[in-house]
């Protein structure tokens, strides 16, 4: 687990178990086994309703996000919350907050990476180099498809919406 910037930590499921106390918020950016556990469903999909995309349940944003290998299947709705909350959280509430995915190489740091693109901009609008730079702040950076061209569909648009 590593703090990207003050008050901002990304890291994986084993971090989120072992570390979850400590933290005044938590986004979970995995369907398995988060967004599965907090809803209690068997089948495969989600079931249709409200909780689709992403729940809340106390301290924690439960995002149904898989590690997709096309970008078509990573919903803009999700991660629009995910931005959403995380300014409501660490920027506007000041607390720490925790990102995490299963390994902590795709989801969750791709999230912070857009959080830290879309509130502070310091990272630049060149791909190669906002992830250069990224990397300095979080090694273990290792995005599959899906999520690396969300991301740079992100920094070309800045904000990606449907």
């Amino acid at each position: 687990m590593v703090e990207v910037i003050p008050g901002l930590f990304v890291g994986s499921y084993d971090n989120y178990i072992r570390e979850r106390k400590s933290f005044d918020y938590i986004v979970s950016a995995c369907k398995e086994p988060c967004h599965r556990s907090a809803l209690g469903y068997t089948t495969n999909a989600a079931p249709k309703d409200k909780d689709y995309y992403f729940v809340e349940r106390g301290n924690q944003l439960i995002l149904n996000l898989v590690d997709a290998y096309s970008v078509d299947y990573i919903p803009p709705t999700v991660i629009n919350k995910a931005l959403t909350t995380l300014r409501k959280r660490h920027m506007e509430g000041g607390g720490r907050v925790l990102v995490h995915c299963n390994q902590g190489h795709s989801r969750a740091p791709s999230i912070a990476l857009m959080y830290i693109l879309l509130n502070m901009d310091t990272l630049g609008k060149d791909y190669d180099k906002v992830v250069e730079k990224f990397k300095e702040l979080y090694p273990r950076y290792h995005p599959n498809n899906g999520m690396r061209d969300y991301v740079s569909l992100f920094i070309k648009d800045k904000k990606r919406k449907k």
